[in-house]
């Protein structure tokens, strides 16, 4: 519902509109965008979803962001119960895909992580 009624702002597409709801309520929302399906079809998990494969990175349906918020708002879960928190938002979990947007997952293999998407512990 939130991504339906900031859209209407002249101006925000569900890319925009997302960054603003990740501002205002990170603990909700996390930016859905270019960056970040690239990040996610980086991963093992999520390199062959017939879903995030199939969205136009400069076109993002307002379906398609809720599917990509649900994805931050799950892991985000995950995080907090793996380490008894409630300090993860699907805000974090954008930001990290933000950060990793333009790195070769396997340099990190092989300095930091055994797998290229271990940092995100299943993502």
């Amino acid at each position: 519902m939130g991504l339906t009624i900031v859209t209407k702002i002249k101006g925000l597409g569900v890319a925009g509109g997302s960054g603003l709801l990740s501002l205002l309520f990170p603990s909700f929302f996390g930016t859905v965008d270019e960056q970040a399906i690239k990040a996610l079809l980086a991963t093992e998990q999520y390199k062959d979803d017939p879903i995030l494969n199939k969205i136009k990175t400069q076109d993002i349906k307002i379906k398609e962001g809720v599917y990509l918020n649900n994805i931050y708002q799950k892991k985000s879960h995950e995080l907090n119960q793996l380490f008894g928190s409630y300090c993860w938002t699907p805000r974090d979990i954008d930001v990290i895909l933000w950060f990793y947007r333009d790195k070769d997952f396997n340099q990190l293999t092989s300095s930091s992580f055994s797998e290229p998407d271990s940092f995100f512990l299943g993502l």
